[in-house]
């Protein structure tokens, strides 16, 4: 049954980047897209535009420390990571965050979907609040977005049942029916764009003509962790 009324519980984002990048060959974390005022390493995107919307996110990663892009072990982004113990993929790392956070409900943001904007999250946190539901969704050509979404507290243990029973997949969490979505279509941003996800060499070519420049590094650059350090 949905809440009688709209959300009024506190919510926090957390940046999933717990992938291993297999197809890529080099770890998406560490990434820089080089746009034409700016350049950013994925995460430090994920995280710059969570904290713009929600403030400081968590950060949940597959590891623990050691091995790491610098990024993830910077203090002050290290402080806020959570880290995926069962190894199976955005679930887990969404279950280790409501570990750390129980009572908050969270905003979802995969790393590797670096042109997802600010405005996006906005009209996604604006869906969540004035719904009854238990999960706002970004939706697009009748497809639900998992990694763009807000999931709340009365979510998680269904979260909890599917990650520990080997289910990893978390779209059909979005059409259990003992949940509530609503869904987020803003019919003014370009969602094919937004909703742009980089997972191969193609991906990333075609992700730096997206972002107006033939550039990209696989490393972090001294302005990406300069970024990140002020944090």
């Amino acid at each position: 049954m949905a809440h009688a009324k709209p959300q009024t519980s506190p919510i926090r984002g957390v940046v999933l980047a717990g992938g291993h990048s297999r197809r890529l060959g080099m770890d998406k974390r560490a990434l820089q897209l080089h746009f034409a005022d700016s350049s950013r390493s994925l995460l430090g995107w994920s995280i710059d535009r969570l904290e713009a919307v929600v403030g400081p996110p968590l950060v949940a990663i597959g590891e623990r420390p050691g091995g790491l892009p610098s990024a993830t072990v910077d203090p002050e982004v290290s402080r806020h990571l959570v880290f995926d113990e069962i190894s199976q993929g955005p679930l887990a790392g969404l279950l280790a965050a409501t570990a750390a956070s129980p009572k908050t409900a969270l905003m979802a943001l995969a790393c590797d979907l670096p042109f997802v904007s600010v405005s996006l999250l906005e009209a996604l946190l604006t869906s969540w609040k004035t719904s009854c539901a238990d999960i706002a969704a970004v939706q697009h050509k009748r497809h639900w977005e998992p990694l763009v979404a807000i999931y709340g507290p009365r979510s998680f243990p269904k979260m909890a049942e599917r990650a520990h029973s080997g289910r990893r997949s978390l779209h059909p969490l979005l059409d259990d029916p003992a949940l509530t979505v609503v869904a987020c279509q803003p019919g003014d941003l370009d969602l094919d764009r937004e909703l742009f996800n980089l997972n191969t060499a193609e991906d990333l070519a075609a992700a730096q003509e997206l972002a107006g420049s033939t550039k990209a590094s696989g490393c972090l650059g001294s302005e990406a962790e300069d970024s990140i350090s002020r944090r």
